[in-house]
């Protein structure tokens, strides 16, 4: 319990994420620390965007903040947190309540409420490096394309069926590998792992920049990515592919076995500037961006994080 025993503690929960259910795991969470002879602060966001501004006036006034939904509360967060010094960042801590949850992933939580407020008290303090693009942190995923499309359509998918998970990424990908494979035109220019400048430049479906390996709940686009490497681990796909082989591929992906397809590349890098042709789909942590010209870097051990680690 010694990570949350005499901590300064605030909760920022989205209750309208998980169609309502995130605001009763939060009372949930805040009965099981009181339980535990545990303060903390509930703070529930009112609308979009706010948690960022939560996390920075909270942030130098308690020693960890707690965020209850998915990964877009975690992306307010996160650049909430980043608006403050180093020396006043409060440490973060994830009770997944999301769709997708791919930054608990990340993380190693459960997706069970009362499992992820076990696994806090258990959990180890780790440094975690984030994105950023254009001056946006992100924590765990940025993609423009094919990808992008199936996650944002995703979003929607949710809001009409009412259905949560995984499900819904995989049949927005269905439903957008049938009808929407489209390819866009566009040139990278990065800097490796080794510190050299490189180039590539063509057609793809898709492109994913990723500091966690995961996106879509749980599909594992980038399977090296580590949010404490480095590096921005990046996957392009390139042409030609039919709606069969396509949806073989994401098919493949969800435990990332389609690493070895040739029409599939990867890269690490330090930093890259992408710059694309065309109008297409970008999501950064599952909210839309319509930059088209994209900077992107690290910030390295930007935040603290509460880690879980298998004994």
């Amino acid at each position: 319990m010694e990570n949350l025993e005499n901590k300064r503690i605030t909760l920022i929960a989205n209750p309208t994420s998980q169609s309502g259910g995130a605001k009763d795991i939060a009372l949930f969470v805040m009965s099981y620390l009181s339980d535990h002879n545990i303060d903390a602060n509930l703070v529930f966001t009112r609308f979009s965007n706010d948690a960022r501004d939560i996390a920075k006036e909270a942030s130098p006034k308690t020693d960890l903040i707690i965020a209850i939904g998915g990964d877009g509360l975690i992306h307010e967060i996160m650049n909430g947190l980043m608006e403050v010094d180093r020396n006043e960042r409060a440490a973060f801590g994830l009770i997944p309540a999301g769709t997708g949850n791919d930054y608990a992933r990340s993380l190693n939580m459960s997706l069970k409420p009362k499992e992820a407020i076990e696994q806090l008290f258990k959990a180890k303090l780790v440094d975690a490096d984030l994105g950023v693009c254009n001056g946006e942190y992100y924590a765990q995923t940025l993609s423009f394309g094919l990808d992008a499309a199936i996650g944002l359509g995703s979003v929607e998918r949710r809001i009409k069926t009412g259905k949560t998970g995984t499900r819904v990424f995989f049949d927005e990908g269905i439903y957008q590998l049938r009808n929407h494979l489209d390819l866009y035109n566009f040139k990278c220019e990065y800097i490796d792992a080794a510190g050299d400048s490189q180039e590539i430049s063509g057609e793809t479906y898709m492109f994913a920049a990723q500091i966690g390996k995961t996106y879509g709940g749980g599909f594992k686009i980038c399977p090296k990515a580590e949010i404490n490497n480095g590096f921005i681990e990046c996957c392009y796909v390139t042409p030609k592919l039919n709606p069969l082989n396509a949806i073989r591929i994401f098919v493949m992906a969800k435990d990332g076995h389609h690493t070895h397809n040739k029409r599939i590349h990867f890269f690490n890098a330090q930093s890259l500037k992408i710059t694309i042709e065309g109008t297409p789909k970008i999501q950064m942590d599952g909210e839309p961006c319509t930059d088209y010209v994209l900077d992107l870097g690290v910030s390295r051990d930007a935040v603290r994080v509460l880690k879980f680690f298998e004994d």
